[in-house]
């Protein structure tokens, strides 16, 4: 079998192989190209050591970052590939690092120390496949299975427990029998996991297209993962309808928790992720108006982004949002006015006209706005001059 590698690539493999070193592409770049999909890095594996790896590209930039663990960056053609020695990582002490690495010049042992049979393949172009362990048929077969004994696996790397199910769902895979029952076995040690590693792993689970099946079928496992949170098959259902959308989908599956605060704020989200949900679990659970004025309120309230995402987020519960989308859709369209800045008029007319600047001024926009919103008044700049006019000489008069 023979794989298409990038230039790049294959001139770093060559050198390594010239100076004698054995050397292949291995990991994810290997399962995504025997999927028939590009790879977004390729990792490189090779019996040389760190130092020996210095001496073959010293022509080359180099990035020495993770040299303690065998990796060595190298800058070519303006893209940094990683190159790792073989290796055999030592005891895991606290679920999710080894205490040391180990080099060694086997192959044979660096891939059996990884964590799932579609990425534990090497290639090289002059030994076409090297899949010990039955990783190509399991693609074929769209398995997630564990390399050697699960329970080790997990035992060793936390966080592999949440690697299986987000490949399965990325890939709409199936876990492997044996797999799944250790997931479940041993779901209590996610909480050795930190969580900005849990919230990137959560978040690319939930773009795959087998989220909702695998969220119903680790139920438990996921309420591990986010505490308080209640799974029912209507909402796997949901997560299955809703857009490929991490936060939109994120927020379908806190909608359930006994405190949804608390539990956005378990997870390590952007302060623009977190508005986001935050906006999605209160919005979501008010109906959405039916009327083009209703539309243009909505639209002026939260902005065309986030209006079109409450409305995913109902349609995904189950909720009819068309009427609703098809008015938004014609105000947007027609440009019709649901913004200060959509108005024919701006501040600096209005203080022409007497308006003070300040709170007054912001007032007086936002009535107009309204009148506009609601076909009381047309956006022209003679009806709203009229109308402000109106409103300062009314104010005075007051005063």
């Amino acid at each position: 079998m023979k794989l298409t590698v990038p230039a790049t690539v294959q001139t770093l493999l060559s050198d390594l192989r010239r100076a004698g070193f054995e050397a292949y592409a291995v990991g994810g770049c290997v399962r995504d190209s025997l999927l028939g999909k590009e790879p977004h890095d390729w990792d490189l594996t090779t019996s040389a050591l760190p130092e020996q790896m210095k001496q073959v590209f010293s022509a080359y930039s180099l990035l020495e970052i993770g040299a303690q663990h065998g990796t060595i960056g190298v800058r070519l053609n303006g893209q940094t590939v990683e190159i790792t020695t073989f290796r055999i990582d030592g005891s895991y002490e606290d679920n999710r690092h080894p205490e040391q690495v180990l080099f060694t010049n086997q192959l044979k042992e660096d891939l059996s120390r990884r964590d799932f049979t579609v990425n534990a393949m090497a290639y090289a172009a002059e030994t076409g496949l090297v899949d010990l362990f039955g990783g190509r048929q399991d693609l074929e077969d769209g398995i997630i299975r564990c390399v050697g004994v699960p329970d080790k696996r997990f035992q060793e790397d936390a966080l592999r427990l949440l690697r299986a199910v987000r490949f399965a769902s990325t890939l709409n895979f199936t876990v492997e029998p044996e797999t799944a029952a250790s997931v479940k076995a041993n779901q209590a040690l996610i909480t050795n996991v930190s969580a900005e590693r849990i919230t990137s792993e959560l978040k690319s689970f939930l773009l795959g297209p087998g989220a909702g099946r695998l969220l119903s079928q680790f139920a438990e496992f996921f309420q591990v993962v986010l505490p308080s949170v209640h799974l029912t098959e209507e909402l796997c259902s949901a997560v299955d309808r809703a857009a490929p959308d991490s936060i939109l989908r994120l927020s379908l599956v806190l909608q359930t928790a006994t405190d949804p605060a608390a539990a956005v704020a378990h997870l390590r989200l952007s302060a623009a992720e977190e508005g986001r949900v935050k906006a999605l679990l209160h919005w979501g659970s008010l109906p959405l108006p039916t009327t083009r004025i209703g539309a243009r309120k909505t639209l002026s309230l939260l902005g065309a982004d986030l209006a079109s995402a409450v409305a995913d987020y109902q349609e995904a519960k189950g909720t009819e949002v068309t009427a609703f989308r098809c008015h938004c859709n014609a105000v947007l369209t027609d440009g019709d006015c649901y913004r200060i800045k959509d108005l024919a008029i701006n501040g600096k007319t209005l203080q022409q006209l007497g308006c003070p600047a300040g709170p007054q001024l912001g007032s007086l926009l936002d009535a107009l706005l309204q009148e506009v919103m609601n076909d009381r008044l047309e956006n022209t700049a003679d009806a709203l001059r009229g109308a402000a006019l109106k409103e300062i000489t009314h104010g005075a008069s007051q005063d």
